[in-house]
């Protein structure tokens, strides 16, 4: 599976952990991994249509007031996933996908004015996401979730605040080299 497929990795996965409809699916991506990555409904339900298209999840209707529709992994779709988490990034062929680096590298292409702007801005993206991290890490130390499971999303957090706030750091001191 290609680096551009990571948005299938994560579909897979979440349904390997636990069935669900597209509405729960998005929900937890939203409450538990939305620091790592981003999904919105107009990518999500293609995505699961095209999945059991092919064979890799299926579909099961429930009866209810409410039609709902959730989705399960096949076998198919669990040696996917494996295949997809053995991959490494480098299997991509980029040594380091990083939005951030790439737009640092283009910015030193635009005038100082610009290129100010642009470090101004994404010192306040990573910062916000350091928040955002921030609150989910408070979320996740509330009574009523599994202690296993919350410890590793808090070790994984911890790696996240640690990487935002260096990224907002180093785009700080990168801003005040610029000025001087």
């Amino acid at each position: 599976m290609a680096a551009t497929q990571a948005t299938t990795g994560l579909i897979l996965g979440v349904l390997a952990l636990h069935p669900s409809s597209g509405y729960d699916l998005k929900k937890h991506v939203d409450d538990s991994l939305r620091p790592l990555w981003r999904i919105g409904y107009g990518q999500l339900y293609p995505e699961l249509r095209r999945l059991a298209r092919d064979g890799l999840i299926e579909r099961e209707s429930q009866p209810g007031p409410r039609r709902r529709t959730v989705y399960r992994v096949t076998a198919r779709g669990r040696s996917l996933l494996r295949r997809w988490l053995r991959e490494s990034a480098a299997d991509a062929g980029v040594l380091v996908r990083d939005e951030l680096l790439l737009k640092l590298f283009i910015a030193t292409l635009l005038s100082a004015r610009d290129r100010d702007a642009v470090l101004a801005m994404l010192r306040r993206r990573h910062a916000a996401q350091a928040e955002g991290a921030e609150r989910l890490r408070r979320h996740l130390t509330m009574p009523g979730h599994d202690r296993h499971s919350e410890q590793e999303a808090l070790s994984l957090l911890d790696r996240i605040l640690v990487l935002q706030r260096a990224y907002a750091d180093g785009l700080s001191r990168l801003r005040q080299r610029r000025r001087s």
